[in-house]
């Protein structure tokens, strides 16, 4: 039985009490800094006076967040809150909207204005999360092009970086060239703390498996910052986070909203931040789902993608609503309550309540928190944040492999490049656009390379029929005139050219040609009129174009329908598979050498290849030991698994070899057998159950040898027994040669 999300331990919600408290309070030591650290990054354009008002921001938005998804999402071992990816996009809209010409005229009413909107985005994004998780978006929104998403975060986690410079850079933006030639725009005090949390924090991730580096980061940094304040004076050292207001959290942002309908702008004010709210929805959605991946592979669970998207939708409108900002999943702080024990959702609550405590009765505390602390924290997040599959394509361009693959690695890196250099200097919206239209641009052109897969003549390859010996000879050499094309993938407009290109290169040399689409997963309107010129081209030069695997019940074959490429005329030249097709070119072959391709009439004993070097006495004996039988249409001859007694010898008619497959119920014909040739030997030679069944195709007459008589005639005639042995043993011979030559055309 799976385990689902919703499962409880034994004992219900409380079962697991001692785990959840300490998986909770494990992974709030753990969420503290970065709460906090992402309310100052979100609202770091308001300047430092409002860096109280931000950390309080990250606090609530801890609360609820963690509460809100931890009840309504769909995985139980997913602990959210905020993240510092978000934060950094609200931190842009936040400037932007600052900056724009239609927000109100005075400094204090453009700022709350543009607070209240940064809100109003948080709650938008999460109503988008909603609507995707009530469409049912939950698998799809995980295939957005991978190197566009690397490169997006990327871009994130150098705007966090830049962001943070000021802290320690006399500069309002990063200004590389500023700091190299003026060295007194650098703070080495504020400089040292921030040094001093990086290396701690560093430090004590590789000695704490489980988390809590940025505590103990927190806990060094803040020490070195005033152990340093004491020699060389406060004022020195940068700012600290400051009054923290302590007010129990309530909806006051929600009425703040309705306010905002005062505003003359608001139509276009709207328009502004809906893209950074999609944004928000679509980041979100993705790190949330791909974190409670994580967590299935952990805890062996599964999440409900569909689910877990209302949660953290509701958790953001919920966060947006009380002044918290957006967030999602973290796979850092579910593994810290998972190791330390968290099995159910009560341990998000736990964390909930612990932020709550620390807003009420903490606040003293975290406003002495120094900035640089906050900044170093905030850095390693960063480069953390730094996609390892971009490292890995950066490192796979020093190594050698072929052209291809490192053509492959180059426009991935291309693409992450381009979204993370668009997403630092120019908007959010823009680069994830350009990023996703580059992407899309590729994968058309890798589409539209050749979708031909491989490609053989009829000479190399026959059909599964076993055709008398002199029959496979004529087709080995006439067979050279029947081409078979394995297309594969998508026929669309970027590669139904291309497959046309390569079919009309070997028109000429072909009689026939079998367009095998087996392999073919879609075909758009232009590779449906590309394949209705195919065949007037071919019926104009009096050649036959043939499709095959095209079975009334694939899609496949109802839209060719529709696009007339199966039409009353043509139907004759579309086959279910391509044996049968292949069958069909063969016989219009041998009818041009007045071969005869059903196998009516009857072949003597003396005419039979098997008995081919015997002499007229050995018939004689012969006649006496075999069973002329006649077998109608469909009749099954013997049944796969049964234990058989005879061997055949066909003499008219064909007969099909057909077998079940592993743990199902399908039958699947193997082969065809026509006249002169051998069938269920292997019963009396190997003492074998049968290990096909024999269904005869038409009307058959065969020759049956009971094992009894084959040993009477091994004893008494063993001249007939050695000849009938060779004979078989050079069919077989001459088929495996043929087989071979089979598999490297197709290898090949």
């Amino acid at each position: 039985m799976n385990k689902m999300s919703n499962e409880l331990p034994a004992g219900g919600f409380f079962g697991n009490l001692r785990g959840d408290v300490s998986g909770g309070l494990s992974a709030a030591i753990i969420a503290l800094p970065v709460a906090i650290s992402c309310g100052v990054v979100a609202f770091s354009p308001l300047g430092r006076e409002n860096v109280g008002f931000a950390a309080q921001a990250g606090l609530v938005s801890a609360i609820f967040i963690t509460a809100i998804a931890a009840l309504s999402g769909g995985s139980r071992y997913q602990v959210s809150g905020p993240k510092s990816s978000l934060a950094v996009i609200l931190a842009a809209t936040l400037a932007g909207l600052i900056a724009d010409p239609l927000m109100p005229e005075g400094v204090v009413a453009r700022t709350n204005t543009a607070i209240v909107l940064v809100f109003l985005c948080v709650v938008l994004a999460g109503v988008m999360q909603i609507l995707f998780g009530l469409i049912r978006l939950g698998s799809i929104i995980k295939f957005i092009p991978f190197p566009v998403t690397a490169g997006f975060i990327n871009g994130l986690a150098f705007l966090i970086i830049f962001s943070q410079l000021p802290q320690f850079i006399k500069i309002s933006g990063p200004d590389v060239m500023a700091v190299l030639t003026d060295g007194a725009l650098i703070k080495p005090k504020v400089v040292l703390v921030t040094g001093v949390t990086i290396i701690a924090m560093w430090l004590t991730r590789f000695w704490l498996r489980r988390g809590g580096d940025a505590i103990i980061a927190l806990l060094i940094g803040t020490g070195t910052y005033y152990l340093v304040a004491r020699w060389f004076g406060p004022e020195a050292m940068g700012s600290t986070i400051g009054l923290v207001p302590t007010d129990i959290p309530y909806p006051h942002q929600m009425f703040n909203f309705w306010v905002l309908k005062n505003d003359p702008n608001i139509d276009l004010l709207l328009l502004k931040i809906l893209p950074s709210a999609f944004i928000l929805a679509i980041l979100g959605s993705i790190e949330s789902l791909l974190s409670a991946v994580a967590m299935d592979a952990r805890a062996d669970s599964h999440h409900r993608s569909n689910r877990e998207l209302i949660g953290q939708g509701l958790a953001n409108v919920v966060s947006g609503g009380f002044g918290g900002l957006a967030g999602g999943g973290s796979p850092s702080r579910s593994l810290a309550n998972y190791n330390a024990g968290g099995r159910t959702r009560l341990s998000s609550l736990v964390m909930a309540l612990f932020f709550v405590l620390i807003m009420i009765y903490a606040s003293p505390i975290v406003a002495k928190i120094p900035l640089a602390v906050t900044a170093g924290i905030l850095i390693v997040y960063a480069v953390r944040m730094i996609d390892g599959w971009s490292r890995q394509l950066v490192s796979k361009l020093g190594r050698e492999g072929n052209a291809r693959n490192r053509r492959d690695v180059i426009l991935n890196l291309g693409i992450v490049g381009l979204v993370t250099v668009l997403t630092v200097t120019t908007n959010l919206l823009l680069a994830v656009g350009v990023g996703f239209a580059v992407a899309s641009f590729l994968f058309i052109i890798r589409s539209g390379q050749s979708p031909v897969y491989r490609q053989y003549t009829g000479g190399q390859v026959h059909s599964k029929n076993a055709r008398p010996l002199e029959v496979m000879e004529i087709l080995k050499e006439k067979g050279q005139s029947i081409y078979i094309i394995e297309a594969r993938g998508p026929i669309f407009f970027g590669s139904a050219e291309k497959l046309a290109s390569e079919i009309e290169a070997i028109r000429d040399a072909a009689s026939i040609l079998i367009l095998d689409l087996r392999r073919v997963t879609e075909i758009d309107a232009t590779g449906a009129n590309i394949l209705r010129r195919l065949q007037k081209q071919f019926a104009r030069r009096n050649k036959k174009f043939l499709l095959s695997h095209l079975n009334p019940d694939r899609h496949l074959s109802a839209f060719l329908e529709d696009m007339e490429v199966i039409t009353g005329e043509t139907q004759p030249s579309i086959f279910s598979d391509l044996d049968r097709a292949l069958t069909w070119a063969e016989d219009q072959i041998l009818e041009t050498q007045a071969v005869p391709k059903d196998f009516d009439q009857e072949i003597a004993l003396e005419d039979l290849e098997v008995f081919v070097g015997m002499e007229k006495a050995h018939f004689d004996i012969l006649r006496q030991m075999l069973v002329r039988e006649h077998h109608g249409k469909d009749q099954c001859i013997f049944e796969e698994g049964s234990s058989g007694t005879e061997m055949y010898f066909l003499a008219s008619g064909s007969v099909s070899v057909v077998g079940n497959l592993p743990d199902s119920d399908r039958k699947v014909r193997f082969t065809g057998i026509g006249p002169g040739v051998v069938f269920g030997e292997m019963a009396i030679l190997g003492n074998m159950q049968r290990t096909a069944s024999i269904y005869a195709d038409n009307d058959v007459v065969c020759y049956s040898l009971t094992k009894e008589h084959f040993q009477v005639l091994g004893f008494e005639h063993p001249d007939i027994i050695i000849r009938l042995l060779l004979n078989m043993s050079m069919q077989a011979a001459h088929r495996l040669e043929m087989t071979s030559v089979q598999v490297r055309a197709l290898e090949n």
